[in-house]
């Protein structure tokens, strides 16, 4: 037997009508089937063609937002001001000593350094050391550090100035020879149990080093004594998935061929909102793979459970490929290229791109189920779910394009790619489907696709649809006192793993206010107009806080300039020493 649909013809003339226009459009597709599927062949190598050749994806985070925000000009003004700041990699370097952090942080800033030595870093230096801080490094300390400090030098010159002849082990445990010879030991217990626990690790064979700063300040280390920190200037590759790849690559090369190792007692940590972007991009390219198969095997059991018939299933996913090549290619043709966000687009159109085809090919088997003819089956099916698929087609044009008028750029792209991909989606479904569906000729359909299992639920929620409903409104009644306690957590790490060593470092940062990495940074035109705006700020409860340039001007530079020239004289020893 067979049927043709009527309902097209009874609409009324000039009015909107969803079912007729897919009617239409199946129709022209069934009548003539091998034209649509060469066109859409050929549109699809077009796309292909397109894809391959324009194919291009920027990684750079900035570039995620409208460029004519207030904020995003003042960072850019900020950087143009201060380039070398704009995506530094920050390296953290940690050591067992005072003396042993400070070496390898000198150690490896010049070796980042070198003239020539790599093309992926554009300078490296510290903000914390160098041959400035070697030398007025003193005149930072406030006044009483500094008195404190000089009055240790001057209590311990017999000891360094026996050292200062041979400075090494052989000088230390002479001197400790000669020292216990004479009875002057008494009062240097903190020297001995220093020796004597360098000493033990090192016959453990465990790394160890000897802190002439401990020593002359009587106690242990502070954690911030402990980390020195260097900055790196990277040459970021935006074309690539991982920008600063190969500058965090020449920054371990250089660590490791320096010694900086967990078996030397270092360890060196890369950080910094090029080193996060990075990892952030390594762990989407490192789970791509198992996301993507796990993907296409959902896809695929869906497909199976549902449609059962390989030459059904071959003209869903070959309509929905078709579609993902256009869209991805209509992309491209709009925006010019993808970013880290609006290449989400291929997993969005999989999802519910081929959820179209679904509709259509399950409705088709039910059609089939009852009519001899594919050509009826595929009509009738259009006549039954033109106006659901129009519908739901435009919810999800309308719910993609609601991201238009956002200024966050990276969703808006997203939003435009993604709705004219359903645009696609929906044409091809109409089209191509029906079309691949009569030319392959799948067979009859001799079981009904109905579930009974499924089918019995539909009937008790018809007949008890009053309790169903009811049973929902008392759920969202009783849900709504929740709403009063939701939060908005607006912190952007926590969107990443703490698992990451840029996040983990990022985190360790923070937890001390002297090193934490949350600033802010505010221009000024001068000196006496950043003065007032460091004090407003200095006074909100919000702020530790806030350096100005003369920050890094010491003050009371006469005191302390003072007392060191009183101390140089009693310090002359250790100043000029005599040889050895």
């Amino acid at each position: 037997m067979s049927a043709e649909p009527t309902n097209a013809a009874q609409a009324a003339p000039g009015r909107f009508d969803p079912t007729r226009w897919a009617e239409h459009l199946v129709a022209f597709a069934v009548g003539r089937p091998w034209p649509v599927i060469v066109l859409f062949a050929l549109l699809t190598v077009a796309g292909a063609y397109v894809a391959a050749t324009r194919f291009a994806i920027t990684t750079e985070t900035d570039q995620l937002l409208q460029a004519d925000s207030d904020w995003l000009k003042n960072k850019r003004t900020f950087y143009e001001a201060f380039p070398q700041l704009a995506k530094v990699i920050l390296v953290v370097v940690d050591g067992q000593t005072p003396e042993a952090a400070d070496g390898a942080a000198a150690r490896l800033t010049a070796e980042l350094g070198k003239p020539g030595a790599s093309t992926a870093i554009r300078a490296a230096w510290r903000p914390d050391g160098g041959p400035f801080f070697d030398r007025s490094g003193l005149l930072f300390l406030p006044l009483e550090q500094v008195e404190a400090t000089l009055k240790q030098l001057t209590e311990q010159q017999p000891t360094l100035l026996a050292l200062s002849g041979d400075p090494s082990l052989r000088g230390l445990m002479r001197l400790l020879r000669l020292g216990a010879g004479q009875g002057a030991l008494e009062g240097q217990t903190a020297l001995l149990d220093q020796v004597d626990g360098t000493v033990a690790k090192v016959l453990a064979g465990e790394p160890a080093r000897f802190s002439w700063q401990q020593l002359l300040s009587g106690k242990p280390p502070e954690p911030s004594e402990l980390r020195r920190f260097v900055l790196v200037d990277p040459v970021l590759d935006y074309e690539a998935l991982q920008p600063g790849a190969a500058a965090t690559t020449r920054i371990r090369d250089a660590a490791r061929g320096l010694g900086l190792t967990a078996a030397n007692g270092f360890e060196v940590r890369l950080t910094g909102a090029a080193s996060l972007a990075d990892e952030e991009f390594a762990t989407i390219e490192e789970g791509a793979p198992l996301h993507l198969g796990l993907t296409i095997v959902a896809i695929a059991m869906i497909l199976f459970l549902a449609l059962r018939s390989g030459k059904i299933i071959a003209a869903v996913l070959a309509t929905t490929m078709a579609g993902l090549i256009l869209t991805v290619a209509a992309g491209l043709l709009m925006v010019g290229r993808f970013n880290v966000i609006s290449v989400a687009v291929a997993a969005l159109f999989l999802g519910l791109g081929v959820d179209f085809g679904i509709q259509i090919a399950v409705r088709y088997r039910d059609e089939r189920h009852k009519l001899d003819q594919a050509r009826a089956a595929v009509l009738r099916t259009a006549h039954a779910i033109g106006w659901s698929l129009t519908l739901a087609a435009a919810a999800l044009l309308v719910g993609f394009f609601s991201f238009l008028p956002t200024s966050f750029k990276g969703v808006a792209e997203l939003g435009l790619i993604t709705g004219v991909g359903m645009i696609i989606a929906f044409v091809a479904s109409l089209t191509l489907l029906p079309a691949l569906l009569v030319a392959l000729k799948p067979p009859p359909e001799t079981r009904s696709v109905e579930t009974p299992g499924l089918a019995a639920v539909d009937h008790w929620i018809l007949a008890h649809r009053k309790l169903v409903a009811g049973a929902a409104i008392l759920l969202v009644l009783l849900g709504t006192p929740f709403l009063f306690r939701l939060e908005f957590d607006a912190n952007p790490m926590h969107l990443r793993s703490e698992k990451t060593e840029a996040v983990a470092t990022f985190l360790d940062l923070t937890r001390r206010s002297d090193f934490s990495p949350y600033t802010i940074s505010v221009l000024a035109p001068s000196i006496e107009a950043a003065r007032p705006i460091a004090a407003r700020l200095a006074a909100l409860p919000e702020v530790t806080r806030a350096a100005t340039v003369e920050t890094y001007v010491p003050p009371d530079q006469g005191p302390k300039l003072a007392a060191i020239a009183a101390a140089r004289g009693q310090l002359q020893g250790l100043i000029e020493p005599q040889p050895a």
